[in-house]
């Protein structure tokens, strides 16, 4: 039977903790055991202590069994209760919970760039930029942090730049459509839209000529020089 609830991997040598949460804890610890043997694991701290004591000096414990509702508020009261979000007493770096947070995200960037060696500068910023979630357009909330625009304002007009809902597969808004509809190809006769003022045949019909040109040119060539 799958076990709900908050777990710990203590290291027995100096009792530093890393506090986890999950819906099934005995698969969460088998996914753990196997990224820290393969040295693959998303936390770096966990990983170097792996490596460095060795899998025999590590334990894994269950702290409380609960629902699945309650997971995020015992993950947070352990990893405070524990200090283990500090480096001098464990291995977590997050204050627990997996609900998105920028204060969490720019800390764990800070945390895994110094461990790289790299500036966290830029990854901070770019997270705080993002974690905005309002579209630009009409301050509607996105879907998450990561849009910049919301559903209505998604895709971008190729002829007048206006943002729209696109729900049919054209890159041209319902305005410039109508505003264009009776323009014809001088050669097919199908209506176009207009991607700029020169344009007078429509995609097919410019694509066969260009081969036929091509086409002329070659023979052209191998007359001159064949």
């Amino acid at each position: 039977m799958k076990k709900c609830g908050i777990y710990v991997v203590e290291n027995k040598i100096n009792n530093k903790k890393y506090i986890g949460q999950s819906t099934n804890i005995e698969s969460r610890w088998k996914i753990h055991n196997s990224r820290l043997s393969k040295n693959c694991h998303n936390n770096k701290h966990l990983q170097l202590a792996w490596n460095k004591y060795g899998k025999n000096n590590f334990v894994f414990k269950i702290i409380e069994e609960c629902s699945k509702e309650a997971l995020d508020k015992k993950e947070k009261y352990f990893i405070k209760f524990f200090k283990s979000d500090n480096s001098e007493f464990g291995y977590n770096v997050t204050k627990g919970g997996k609900s998105f947070s920028s204060e969490n995200m720019t800390e764990k960037m800070k945390i895994s760039c110094s461990i790289n060696g790299k500036k966290a500068a830029n990854k901070i910023r770019y997270i705080k930029l993002h974690s905005n979630n309002k579209c630009k357009q009409c301050g509607k909330e996105t879907e998450n942090g990561y849009h910049k625009y919301c559903s209505e304002h998604k895709y971008k007009c190729c002829i007048c730049g206006k943002r729209y809902n696109r729900n049919k597969k054209t890159s041209v808004c319902e305005e410039c459509i109508k505003r264009n509809s009776e323009i014809k190809c001088i050669i097919c006769k199908t209506l176009i839209i207009k991607n700029s003022n020169s344009q007078k045949m429509c995609h097919n019909c410019a694509k066969e000529i260009r081969k036929k040109q091509s086409n002329e040119r070659k023979l052209r060539w191998r007359n001159k020089h064949g």
